[in-house]
């Protein structure tokens, strides 16, 4: 947020606008930090891309807006393709249980 200071005073008529995508981002992240399952995980991780993705059209280059929408597609996909993976071998979606059931694995 401190680092952002000079962009939202090169534009100040979208400074609201980027504030907000930024206090999203944010908030995705924080709750990211506190997740303990896979379902609240891709919560927080769409909750940060969708602030990223709003951060990125505040620059106004349509190239930028777009390769990081099609990277965070790309990383969302990966996410929830290797997820089931895990909840299927397993059959939990809890981190703690998984750690239980993982030990048997070892």
């Amino acid at each position: 947020m401190l680092f952002s200071r000079h962009s939202i005073q090169s534009q100040k008529e979208n400074a609201p606008f980027y504030c907000n995508a930024l206090i999203i981002s944010t908030i995705g992240a924080m709750a990211l930090v506190s997740s303990n399952n896979f379902i609240s995980v891709f919560i927080s991780l769409l909750f940060t891309t969708i602030g990223g993705i709003l951060i990125a059209k505040f620059s106004q280059n349509e190239k930028i807006t777009t390769k990081y929408v099609l990277i965070s597609l790309l990383a969302l996909v990966i996410y929830i393709f290797g997820a089931s993976i895990i909840c299927t071998q397993f059959q939990a979606i809890n981190f703690e249980r998984i750690a239980e059931l993982s030990d048997g694995y070892t």
